[in-house]
C-alpha cells in the first residue's frame, strides 16, 4: 500500500471521468516516485487535505469572548505527564480564560474543538486575539510551587 500526495485534476468531481482523471494521476506519481505503477490496481483514498486562505479586514475581531461564568476550574482530572507520574489536573474551559492571565501547568484547557495539555513548568496565557500562548519550558517560580488549583500566576499584559 502506498500512501502519496496526488494534486487534484479537477476542482470539482461531476462524474465517472473526474474519478477517472484522479486514478491517473495517481498513478502518474506513482511511476514519478517509484519508477513504476500498476494501473490495473484500484486507489483507495485515506485522507483529504485543504488549505484555505484569506485577507481579514484589519478591523476584523476574530477573537473569542471571554466567559466569566467559566473562569473557575470545572473539575480535576487525574492525567499522566512524564517525568512527574499522575498528578491531579485542574480542567478548564477556554472560553473562561481571561486575556493576559498566564496559568501553570499541570492544566488542561478544553473548547469545542480542542484540548490542550499544558504539563508541569509550563503555562499557558491567553492572548488578545484568542489564541493561547504555551510556554513550554519555563518553570517561572510561581509555576514550579503552583498547587494544581488553575489559579492565575497574575503575570498578566496590556491588551
Amino acid at each position: 500500500m502506498w500512501e502519496i500526495e496526488v494534486p487534484l485534476p479537477v476542482a470539482r468531481f461531476d462524474g465517472p471521468e473526474d474519478v477517472a482523471a484522479l486514478e491517473q494521476a495517481f498513478h502518474a506519481v506513482h511511476e514519478e516516485l517509484f519508477a513504476f505503477s500498476d494501473p490495473d490496481s484500484a486507489i483507495e483514498i485515506v485522507a483529504w487535505r485543504a488549505q484555505v486562505r484569506c485577507r481579514l479586514r484589519a478591523a476584523t475581531d476574530v477573537s473569542t469572548p471571554v466567559d466569566p461564568e467559566a473562569a473557575t476550574a470545572d473539575r480535576v482530572r487525574e492525567a499522566y505527564f512524564s517525568g512527574s507520574g499522575t498528578l491531579a489536573t485542574p480542567v478548564r474551559r477556554f472560553a473562561g480564560l481571561a486575556v493576559g492571565e498566564r496559568f501553570a501547568g499541570p492544566l488542561i484547557v478544553e473548547s469545542p474543538v480542542t484540548t490542550v495539555v499544558v504539563p508541569p513548568g509550563a503555562a499557558v496565557q491567553r492572548l488578545p486575539s484568542g489564541s493561547l500562548l504555551l510556554d513550554p519550558g519555563r518553570a517561572d517560580a510561581a509555576a514550579a510551587d503552583a498547587t494544581p488549583d488553575a489559579t492565575p500566576i497574575h503575570e498578566t499584559e496590556a491588551a
